[in-house]
């Protein structure tokens, strides 16, 4: 998501732990009572950010999320919080929290007295520890939220200690640390800007079944939370993905902001990125001035994603590039085919995007 320019008490039988990690951060371990296994847990990992202090949008999201009449007999909701300060009214404004949704309200089941840093991978698995301890059930769905600049600079780089950022490398190191290694996510979702690419597709494949999120920018308001309303009666996480989707652009479809959000099946990631490789030994050019300059421009004017409007794309979509760019007659079909094979679900208002991009460098 983008702003502007740039974008405790403990439950009873509960025992949290706090320990070091080797970075110096607190993380979160936990073993919690088995309260009786629901259909899905929905874990979400909140990073507030300016886009907090400046609009209070995590604040909007949660209650938006409590309000969309969820079944909490069938669905678990918790929630991690961290870097929210800004409005006085926000769920454990200023701390590091796990909030719960559901029958009780809204309720704090823990907070830390310390702030930990969201953008430390050991931070995300001691949550994802702790959430499939506290709140068994058949299936398990990760949302990240807050800040996303792509595959390149990661998540939650604003306000966290020196500039640091959650990389896909270490969320793919929390995954694989965590039950996600044994008992993959039914689906995990990106509400953040950019994250629809080749990249985090690859990074997420083994622990989850089903990718959501947008190759472009989105707005501070993100995604719209009533689809967590019958999220029990989904069978998949490709169904649920589906109503995700929909949900987005039937709030606000007709805004001038450009839109886009896909839902990605993982399994077919791979081949993807076998048809990519392909593709780019064959498309790209030799090493010439005049070579480069006309790979250069093609992906100049195809459908691409940034930052900012105005500067040099850092994303291009995959199915775009490949039918503007094709310099060996036939060098694209097999990646287009293997895109629009793994990508379940896309829509946006920008022509040209077809729901996967890839990181795209001068």
């Amino acid at each position: 998501m983008y702003s502007g320019n740039r974008i405790r008490s403990i439950a009873a039988g509960l025992v949290l732990l706090l320990m070091l990690t080797g970075s110096g951060a607190r993380a979160l371990a936990a073993a919690g009572e088995e309260t009786g296994a629901h259909r899905t847990t929905v874990l979400v990992y909140l990073c507030g950010g300016d886009l907090e202090r400046f609009f209070g949008a995590a604040t909007d999201d949660i209650r938006e999320m409590a309000a969309s009449g969820f079944d909490s007999r069938y669905t678990n909701l918790l929630i991690m919080t961290g870097d929210m300060q800004g409005r006085k009214d926000s769920p454990a404004a200023g701390k590091t929290a796990v909030i719960e949704l559901g029958a009780h309200g809204m309720r704090t089941l823990w907070h830390s007295e310390e702030t930990l840093n969201m953008a430390d991978g050991q931070t995300l698995k001691a949550f994802l520890d702790y959430g499939h301890a506290r709140a068994p059930a058949e299936r398990y769905a990760l949302i990240l939220w807050g800040h996303g600049g792509g595959a390149e600079e990661g998540l939650f780089f604003d306000g966290q200690p020196g500039g640091d950022s959650l990389t896909l490398q270490e969320i793919r190191t929390a995954l694989s640390e965590s039950f996600p290694a044994k008992e993959k996510l039914s689906w995990i979702g990106f509400d953040a800007c950019l994250m629809a690419t080749l990249e985090t597709a690859r990074a997420a494949a083994d622990y989850a079944d089903v990718l959501i999120a947008s190759q472009a920018r989105e707005e501070s308001s993100g995604w719209n939370y009533s689809f967590l309303r019958g999220l029990e009666r989904d069978a998949d996480g490709e169904e649920t993905g589906r109503r995700i989707v929909d949900a987005y652009f039937a709030d606000g479809a007709e805004k001038e902001e450009i839109r886009t959000l896909s839902c990605i099946r993982l399994d077919r990631i791979d081949r993807v990125r076998a048809e990519a490789d392909r593709y780019f030994t064959a498309a790209i050019p030799p090493v010439t001035d005049e070579g480069f300059a006309a790979f250069r421009e093609a992906c100049r004017q195809v459908c691409s994603f940034g930052l900012t409007e105005d500067a040099e794309p850092e994303l291009v979509d995959l199915v775009s590039l490949s039918e503007a760019w094709e310099p060996v007659p036939g060098c694209g079909e097999a990646l287009r085919a293997s895109v629009r094979e793994a990508v379940a679900c896309s829509r946006a208002n920008r022509e040209g995007a077809n729901g996967l991009s890839v990181i795209w460098h001068e």
